[in-house]
């Protein structure tokens, strides 16, 4: 997508009613101008067994091109059980088309199918491939709802799963790619260092995105695996937005009486902290509302505040995000086949003995990002502890902050900012500063007036008119604790929205050194690369060490090349 497409499609978004939900009409309007796009899912496995992780990699596909999409900046995947209940959703930051995670299978799951799905927003408007399922197969060693015995023919609503026999020498490799993936041996020992090399077959080119998994084979098979696909749906009456920015937050504002108008009110939302977001919005003539979180954020509480003189007067509640198709799942059960009855009692302790040492092979976050401020770069700052420390904020503003006061009409008391600059505008204009602490509103002053000076770090002030979404004020005053940890007990509605998962750097153990002897280590999955950029100028060399745990593991190189080509390479090794 142009930089000129995506500046259209942004204007086209702000004239439109933006909301949760658009009209078949507006709808239309857009998909004339924003390319469709799907998304495909790749994982580490399909058969699973409580204790294990579920990784994942989605990438979003034009449905033209089928090159990567930069339409939606969000990603979402969900875990559905038989009873159409979801056991995680996750929400996640996609780059270029490219997001990923994983999810803990806790030892509260039932043994049963489930449904992994993946969207978008944009996607979800689809009549073909409007979002990406396939079926994952988990057992609970310890769960008593399910029975070792092996299905019936005429068991046509049941899967078993039942042992297999594997060996290196029977297993097919998949060569004819443009793609080759090797290791720089057969057979390894154990914490044994490996070697793969990515390599370009004559006259291809690979420049992509692939997700690479080193993971044992399972001695066991699913029979009558369902196969996994993109899903059509029939047409909508109604539709929902592209995020082409972040993540869209929609709600309502309500009032407790029809005489008390809901149109054209200012609603904010923040995530407090040291490292605060901070957004305005204004209601339509329902009183709906939305905010687009473009900056990245880990906190998921957040607070909602009208910020009206009347606040006490109304309601306020965010909508629920969600997908609307779990009814059209179909499940099937699952029969245990008692020949995999010592393969799942070994598994089962060796994930056991991982998880008692989870603690030491923890994985890193990708990167740690500080906001400033959306007003930083006009900020004259106030460090208190830099000054003679005053008891009360009305002295501190007398005594230190110099671009600011504090006066009192009647019961209130009113903040104000002084903009010298333009001294008689900032007398005629009617309108208030800004006032945050922590990143949440203050809408009453009195709230705040009281506060301990001593629990505050630093006092910030803007000077001269600001323009914030649709609300003017003059000046802004945002004031930071020491802890972070200001709250309000009126005019607030505390929300929790799903935040977006953070990327990580997957642990890989260090065998060069004596230092991991004492540790166990029975890993199944010996790498996961979920974001691996190949281009055509090199080869591509990855290095990983095998673990304790003996026998044949498959290396599963896929992806999509940039023009659009799916891209799926396998090879096998022995751990001995």
């Amino acid at each position: 997508m142009t930089k000129k497409n995506i500046l259209l499609s942004l204007f086209i978004l702000a004239n439109l009613c933006l909301y949760s939900q658009i009209s078949k009409e507006e709808y239309h309007y857009l998909e004339s101008q924003i390319p469709k796009e799907k998304v495909q899912l790749h994982t580490n496995t399909n058969l699973l067994v409580t204790g294990e992780f579920l990784y994942y990699q989605i990438t979003a596909l034009n449905t033209e091109t089928s090159t990567f999409s930069d339409i939606s900046k969000i990603t979402y995947v969900e875990l559905i059980g038989a009873d159409k209940k979801v056991l995680f959703k996750q929400k996640l930051k996609s780059d270029n088309g490219i997001s990923f995670s994983e999810f803990f299978i806790p030892p509260t799951i039932k043994t049963g199918q489930y449904k992994l799905i993946a969207y978008t927003n944009w996607a979800k408007n689809n009549i073909l491939d409007s979002f990406y399922e396939k079926d994952i197969y988990i057992i609970n060693p310890f769960s008593n709802d399910h029975q070792l015995k092996p299905s019936t023919e005429s068991d046509i609503n049941s899967v078993e799963i039942s042992k297999r026999d594997q060996e290196l020498n029977d297993i097919s490799k998949v060569s004819n790619n443009p793609i080759s993936v090797s290791t720089n041996k057969s057979t390894y020992n154990s914490r044994e260092k490996v070697t793969i090399n990515i390599e370009k077959n004559k006259f291809n080119s690979y420049n992509g995105n692939y997700s690479l998994s080193v993971r044992k084979m399972d001695s066991v098979s699913v029979s009558k695996e369902l196969k996994t696909s993109s899903v059509s749906k029939p047409p909508r009456n109604t539709y929902f937005l592209p995020e082409l920015r972040g993540d869209i937050i929609t709600g309502k504002l309500s009032a407790d009486s029809a005489d008390v108008s809901v149109s054209n009110k200012q609603v904010s939302l923040s995530i407090p902290g040291s490292d605060f977001l901070f957004k305005n919005s204004k209601t339509n003539a329902s009183g709906e509302f939305y905010f687009v979180l473009s900056k990245d954020y880990t906190a998921s509480n957040a607070l909602l505040q009208v910020q009206e003189s009347n606040y006490q007067d109304y309601n306020l509640h965010l909508n629920e995000e969600g997908f609307d198709e779990y009814t059209d799942f179909t499940f099937k059960s699952i029969k245990l086949n008692p020949n995999i009855r010592d393969w799942i009692k070994t598994r089962s302790i060796k994930n056991q003995i991982e998880n008692a040492y989870l603690i030491s092979k923890t994985d890193s976050i990708s990167q740690n990002f500080i906001h400033e401020p959306f007003f930083n770069s006009l900020q004259t700052r106030f460090i208190l502890d830099d000054f003679n420390r005053f008891p009360t904020i009305r002295e501190t503003f007398t005594e230190i902050i110099l671009t600011a006061s504090i006066s009192k009409k009647g019961d209130n008391y009113v903040f104000q900012v002084t903009d010298y600059k333009n001294f008689n505008i900032n007398n005629i204009l009617d309108s208030r500063p800004l006032v945050l602490c922590d990143g949440i509103l203050i809408e009453d002053n009195n709230q705040i007036i009281n506060y301990d000076a001593d629990k505050i770090f630093s006092i910030s002030t803007v000077s001269g008119i600001y323009i914030y979404g649709s609300k003017i004020y003059n000046g802004i005053i945002s004031i930071a604790t020491k802890k972070s940890d200001f709250s309000l007990s009126r005019n607030i509605e505390k929300v929790q929205l799903l935040k977006p998962v953070e990327n990580k750097i997957y642990y890989q153990p260090d065998y060069l050194t004596d230092t991991l002897s004492r540790i166990p280590d029975y890993r199944t999955q010996l790498l996961w690369k979920p974001n691996l950029t190949l281009s055509n100028d090199a080869s591509k060399e990855l290095t990983f060490f095998t673990s304790d745990n003996h026998g044949l593991y498959e290396v599963v190189l896929e992806g999509y090349t940039t023009d659009g080509k799916h891209i799926k390479a396998i090879n096998y090794f022995n751990v001995n």
